[in-house]
């Protein structure tokens, strides 16, 4: 190495200057998110980077580290050639929101390699298998901070600073102003907005004598609190306008903190009235940023409306918007009777007056009618969205976390979400789980089903805590089942299920803990693990960046995390826009996860990810490896790794390890044919699903002009999973059905 240095821009020295000191004298948390920003400052080079010795063209990376082991990855540092030290301020990551705790890992790259770099191409900063340098604390959510580390350990170094502001939210106030009520009468007015950013708020009333604190505590996208109108000595409020305050105790202590404020007026108890106070869902009403068309296959809309006197309410259902004239003559009336002051809930299933179901749009409901003294009531009404029925609904669910066999000290949940058929978000009817203790393996038990209350109606996620008497137990079998509402015209109501599944609560020494395996039931009662030959078998192993933690020899919080993070990924419900139809999750009832805290290291010094031979359990169809290094993944047999800083990556290598499917991008995949890959257009056209769509794979640039080809065939074009997608077409549904037909006949 010659010692060329390079320096560009004069910010450096200034920013070492400010290690480790605080914005503010005397820090303290000013919101529930931070904007982070990573500047890399220096990079030194002191080692052979690549196999040649060749003067080193420098790069930076960082990822945030959250405190659950996610990470957030920021984008690559320029790179600057043909220099051993780098000395210029390179912004990585720029004011990104973080929520929570954090650590920032850093890594140095060499780019001497034609297209994305290699693993060999890796300085090392800390002497560990992976290379990379963390921040030795984590910085807390909120405090204003800038400091400069400089790496230890390794052969090679870097500076580099990590700056954290507070992330202020925004209020918004919904539902109008003045807010009317009447508390003479018991009705509570609702303080309701939206809000930016999660944040810790303190709402209050000025009232004679000072400030009425409603609530004061922590919200995330919105809140909806009520108040009941009364003073300090509980008596009601007499007429007149009383300004509230939603201030964020969050903010920043030195300036002004975010805030909003409205009026609630208190109205004369002489008029008979009606309000709407929420509807549930909330998310129907147009009011809010947050809304979404309401399907009533997920059930009714409920309308909370308050009566100040006895009378005969009627809520009315019209197409178009409240104030406007309606958009077709088709409406939906429903009686109630108020037998008194007070709260009363109307529910609306989606049908008119005919029987026919509410067309998608925007419609308004309208609360009127008289109190018994034959007043008319101050009527009320809101306009919200109605949505079409969804195509398709299907239920994922995992304990929480997935294998509390390898964190015990985490008092297990179950977790469930559902979705439709293209795997949007979409509410159900209803979630039930039933649980039971499990037998060991090998064994059989007996199946004593026990329903976990509360469940959940009309929403797309549930959890429940498991009841500790069965938390004790060494395995659990549970179930979860969701459904449309039932009753509404035109074709039946759908459910869906996760089936009978097992998961290990206690783990055994030497022995592939059962993560989420599916059950096998005879005559209803009888309890055993379906057998292995039925299944595909997933095993997944922590690889380098995943080892188990010191104090705990069993995996460690982070193996957990990439677990869930893949088995979410192939059964397609990955964060957007990684979100698919999956094979797996169509043919959950034959696919078991299981888990085995061995550690796997991964080798970096070479163009893909490579591990030793290890004892993967032989009834396994595929071994994920799952490790965090920035390495080439890849499949070898039925063995395969899968980098968890990678959407998606584990769907593509399950492919090659376990439906024994070859690459089909061009130019230096796998390739192999017969399966959905095809040495010749005669072989394509006998073994493709679709002749007519038999093409040679090959390489395009951005004008769509051929720039390189591969004597291979493909039947499936455009996005696809063997390519850089993650669609699912014809010869990749093919492979699948193909490896569960086996299963299910006994013979995986």
């Amino acid at each position: 190495m010659n010692g060329r240095r390079c320096r560009r821009g004069g910010g450096w020295l200034a920013a070492l200057v400010v290690v480790g000191a605080f914005f503010a004298a005397a820090p303290a948390q000013a919101s529930f998110v931070s904007r982070v920003s990573v500047t890399s400052n220096v990079l030194t080079n002191g080692e052979c980077i690549d196999p040649w010795c060749a003067r080193p063209n420098l790069f930076a990376r960082a990822s945030i580290v959250l405190d659950d082991g996610s990470q957030r990855y920021c984008p690559d540092g320029p790179v600057t050639d043909g220099f051993e030290v780098v000395v210029e301020n390179q912004p990585l990551c720029k004011d990104v929101l973080i929520e929570g705790g954090f650590k920032v890992k850093f890594e140095l790259w060499d780019m001497d390699s034609v297209g994305p770099p290699m693993l060999a191409d890796q300085g090392d900063l800390s002497g560990r298998p992976d290379r990379s340098w963390t921040t030795p604390f984590s910085f807390y959510a909120g405090l204003a901070t800038a400091t400069t580390f400089t790496t230890s350990g390794g052969r090679s170094s870097a500076v580099f600073t990590v700056t954290v502001l507070p992330a202020p939210t925004t209020i918004t106030l919904t539902g109008g102003t003045p807010l009317e009520f009447d508390p003479a009468d018991g009705e509570h007015v609702y303080l309701a907005g939206d809000l930016g950013l999660p944040s810790r708020l303190r709402i209050w009333v000025d009232i004679p004598g000072g400030q009425k604190e409603v609530v004061s505590g922590p919200f995330r996208q919105r809140f909806n609190v009520d108040w009941d109108g009364l003073d300090f000595s509980g008596k009601v409020l007499p007429p007149g306008d009383y300004p509230f305050h939603v201030v964020d105790l969050s903010s920043d202590p030195r300036f002004p903190p975010v805030s909003a404020a409205g009026i609630v007026r208190v109205l004369s108890p002489i008029t008979p009235r009606l309000s709407i106070q929420r509807l549930d869902p909330d998310t129907a009403r147009t009011a809010t940023p947050y809304t979404q068309p309401w399907d009533f296959w997920a059930g009714p809309l409920t309308v909370v409306g308050f009566a100040s006197r006895p009378g005969n309410v009627t809520l009315t259902a019209t197409p178009g918007y409240c104030g406007g004239p309606p958009a077709y003559a088709s409406i939906r009336t429903i009686h109630h009777v108020a037998p008194g002051p007070g709260v009363f809930a109307l529910d609306w299933d989606g049908r008119d007056d005919k029987g026919f179901m509410a067309a998608a749009g925007y419609w308004c409901l309208y609360l009127g009618g008289t109190s018994s003294a034959n007043v008319a009531y101050t009527p009320a009404a809101v306009t919200v969205r109605i949505g079409n029925r969804s195509s398709g609904l299907e239920v994922m669910a995992s304990m929480s976390p997935i294998a509390p066999a390898l964190a015990r000290s985490v008092a297990p949940m179950i977790r469930a979400w559902t979705v439709d058929a293209a795997h949007e978000d979409h509410p159900a009817f209803d979630f039930t789980l039933i649980v039971s203790a499990a037998p060991l393996p090998g064994n059989t038990g007996t199946f004593s089903p026990t329903i976990v209350t509360p469940g959940c109606t009309r929403a797309s996620t549930c959890s429940w805590k498991i009841p500790p008497t069965l938390a004790a137990s060494p395995a659990l079998a549970w179930t979860v089942t969701v459904r449309e509402a039932p009753g509404l015209p035109g074709p039946a109501a759908t459910s869906a299920t996760t089936g009978v599944r097992i998961t290990d609560l206690v783990p055994r020494p030497n022995v592939a803990v059962r993560v989420d395996v599916p059950a096998a039931l005879h005559d209803g009662t009888v309890l055993t693990a379906a057998p292995v030959s039925e299944n595909i078998d997933i095993v997944y192993y922590p690889g380098t960046g995943l080892d188990p933690d010191p104090e705990n020899s069993t995996g460690g919080l982070r193996f957990l995390y990439a677990i869930e993070k893949n088995v979410n990924d192939i059964r397609g419900y990955g964060p957007r826009p990684f979100r698919y139809p999956s094979s797996i999750l169509r043919g959950w009832g034959n696919v078991a996860i299981w888990a085995v805290p061995e550690v796997v290291p991964v080798d970096i010094s070479g163009q893909y990810c490579r591990w030793p031979h290890f004892n993967t359990v032989s009834w396994a169809e595929s071994a994920g490896v799952l490790h965090d290094v920035s390495c080439r993944d890849s499949a070898s047999g039925r063995e395969f790794s899968a980098w968890i800083g990678l959407n998606s990556v584990g769907w593509h290598e399950l492919h090659h390890a376990a439906y024994d499917e070859a690459d089909e991008y061009c130019c230096d995949g796998g390739y192999s044919d017969g399966v959905n890959l095809y040495s010749s257009p005669s072989s394509c056209d006998q073994k493709g699903s679709d002749r007519s769509t038999c093409a040679m794979i090959d390489r395009r640039d951005s004008m769509g002009m051929i720039l390189e080809t591969k004597p291979w065939w493909r039947s499936d074009v455009g996005s696809d999973v063997m390519v850089s997608g993650s669609t699912e077409n014809a010869d990749d549904l093919r492979a699948a059905a193909a490896v569960f037909a086996l299963c299910m006949g006994g013979g995986c």
